[in-house]
């Protein structure tokens, strides 16, 4: 399976607009994946990490950005594989300037 498998798919993350969110934007984006609210694209969902497990149990969510242990648990109880190591996702750096 990879990234491009996602298109159709819903995607957990803890946080609607958070670093995280913009991230996984981003590594969609370098592999040529449109966000959409439909089955045309990814669909970006926001759910706290134990109610991500539970959607994942009641086969609700097909993936999922989400910080550890809870990954680690999601993978230990089949309900997922890692596609992308946290190391491989686009980091967002920004470098402010206070202007005097």
């Amino acid at each position: 399976m990879s990234l491009k498998d996602l298109v159709g798919k819903t995607v957990s993350i803890t946080t609607k607009g958070s670093t995280v969110e913009t991230q996984l934007r981003m590594l969609l984006k370098q592999e040529g994946l449109a966000v959409t609210n439909d089955e045309t694209g990814v669909q970006i969902i926001a759910r706290s990490p134990s109610d991500t497990l539970t959607a994942f149990r009641q086969n609700e969510v097909d993936a999922a950005l989400i910080p550890e242990h809870w990954g680690s648990l999601i993978v230990q109880e089949g309900y997922a594989k890692i596609l992308v190591n946290w190391d491989e996702i686009p980091q967002i750096t920004e470098i402010c300037r206070l202007q005097s």
